[in-house]
């Protein structure tokens, strides 16, 4: 996603606004998604491979794709003590 280099910083609130219903309406629809903040380091690069102009900021991409549960990544495990041997859940 990349805004015009005229605009002020402040219409990053509205690309990220933008961002979050892209998530949510591409979870309605099976998808998954994934934003990624740190594509910016790469923007020479991003702007080169996909012919953005030079009058455009590169500010997230968001990789979208059908996610598989049963993919050994998607499946980490933990050496981590469970929270229920450290958390006491109260109710008020």
């Amino acid at each position: 996603i990349s805004i015009d280099n005229v605009f002020s910083s402040a219409r990053l609130t509205d690309i990220g606004i933008f961002v979050g219903y892209l998530v949510i309406a591409a979870h309605a629809l099976g998808l998954g998604t994934c934003p990624i903040g740190l594509i910016t380091a790469f923007e020479d690069e991003i702007k080169e491979e996909l012919n953005i102009r030079e009058n455009k900021n590169v500010v997230i991409g968001v990789a979208v794709g059908y996610p598989d549960p049963d993919a050994p990544i998607n499946r980490p495990k933990s050496n981590r003590v469970p929270l229920s041997k450290i958390v006491r859940w109260r109710g008020i």
